[in-house]
């Protein structure tokens, strides 16, 4: 599974993972996979979208498109809350991967 939305320049697919013994945020390779007839939960401190490039300012509560893609080429076209951001900075992102623009 993979993601877009117009409100960003780019959207990715992330999820939390124990790094060097610490909790970092990580892009996930190859999308989530999704076993036949079950799903996954994306949430904050899991699976989650990252909206990244962002063309404007969003504030929590408001709402945004976003399109999941499938491998075998459907889409599920939806309409998103805009979360606060309340992970410290300095666990979220992997170490060295820089200031991201989200």
């Amino acid at each position: 599974m993979a993601g877009s939305s117009s409100v960003a320049g780019t959207t990715e697919l992330h999820e939390m993972a124990m790094v060097d013994g610490a909790t970092s945020m990580q892009a996930v390779d190859g999308g989530i996979v999704l076993e036949a007839g079950r799903g996954k939960v994306l949430e904050p401190g899991g699976f989650h979208v990252m909206l990244m490039g962002l063309r404007d300012t969003l504030a929590p509560g408001e709402e945004v498109d976003l399109s999941l893609v499938f491998s075998d080429g459907s889409t599920q076209d939806l309409v998103v809350p805009v979360k606060a951001f309340t992970e410290e900075e300095g666990h979220y992102h992997a170490p060295g991967t820089g200031d991201h623009d989200h």
